[in-house]
């Protein structure tokens, strides 16, 4: 998906069972908890399923008495709020597994791209390789036609690179002897080609931390996903009146978070552990 948000037409097909838990009566209930628990993997939901088709035998059971009726009432009014409790953290769960697959899809497609751009340098450098060679064969066959007019000419060129290259032995020589005098080696002759260039450490920039909910300040929390200015306010007001967040759950859920900003929101915070009372040890008795 390009986008970091789901949509409304994506959470209402994603939450279509719950179309089960509204049926009146409760009778389906059971079965709308089936589904979810089986497409999520979650045991939890799935004794969840248990507990309401229980319910729903005793309701029709206790229908003999008089009773049956306020107790398939209680059964579906309970299904319909835990439905509503479930169907968030389902959201949640499906949104986290579509951005996973949506990364891992996108480092397959920069992969594939780097191996083709790979492929194509190693096609050019073959080729270039190939020209060298070509022109390296049409080489001999000109040096054999000049052969005539270059023997002809005075050897007084030979003689002069000659001593050049005995110039230049000389002077490393002597440029090595000084260098031993002074406590330097030969390798304090040459330059790093690279000496200028910075680090490559340097070039990264690095990644921010994670803002602690429990210790940040307004501007912080405000800088977090879902939070405007006003909430982040309110937030530390919270933390303030009611203590430290136990999670980042717990924050999102006193924030009023919705799914997809919480799924952002535990990239870009964390959540340190509330301190510790003193340690009482009772009233000390002396006999």
């Amino acid at each position: 998906m390009a986008d970091d948000k789901p949509t409304i037409g994506w959470m209402l097909a994603r939450s279509s069972w719950l179309v089960l838990a509204f049926v009146p009566n409760g009778y389906t209930t059971w079965l709308a908890f089936v589904i979810v628990a089986i497409m999520a993997r979650k045991g939890s939901w799935a004794g969840l399923s248990v507990l309401f088709a229980i319910g729903a035998v005793i309701g029709n059971v206790a229908a003999v008495g008089g009773a049956g009726q306020l107790i398939t009432l209680g059964v579906y009014i309970v299904g319909v709020m835990v439905a509503l409790y479930v169907n968030t953290q389902w959201l949640t769960l499906l949104w986290e597994r579509t951005l996973e697959g949506a990364s891992a899809t996108s480092k397959e497609s920069s992969s594939t791209s780097g191996a083709a751009a790979a492929g194509r340098r190693s096609a050019e450098q073959s080729k270039r390789s190939g020209e060298a060679r070509s022109a390296s064969r049409s080489r001999p066959s000109r040096s054999r036609a000049s052969q005539p007019s270059q023997s002809s000419q005075p050897s007084g060129r030979t003689g002069t690179t000659r001593g050049a290259k005995d110039a230049a032995t000389a002077t490393t020589g002597e440029a090595a002897r000084l260098l031993g005098e002074v406590g330097g080696g030969s390798g304090d002759l040459y330059d790093s080609a690279g000496s200028g260039s910075s680090p490559g450490g340097a070039a990264d920039a690095a990644s921010s931390d994670p803002i602690d909910v429990n210790t940040a300040s307004a501007r912080e929390l405000q800088s977090l996903p879902g939070m405007s200015r006003r909430t982040a306010r309110d937030m530390v007001r919270e933390r303030e009146r009611s203590g430290a967040f136990s999670s980042i759950d717990d924050f999102a859920a006193r924030a009023k978070l919705q799914p997809h900003e919480l799924v952002r929101l535990r990239t870009a915070a964390t959540c340190s552990p509330p301190p510790r009372g003193p340690r009482s040890f009772g009233r000390r008795v002396d006999f």
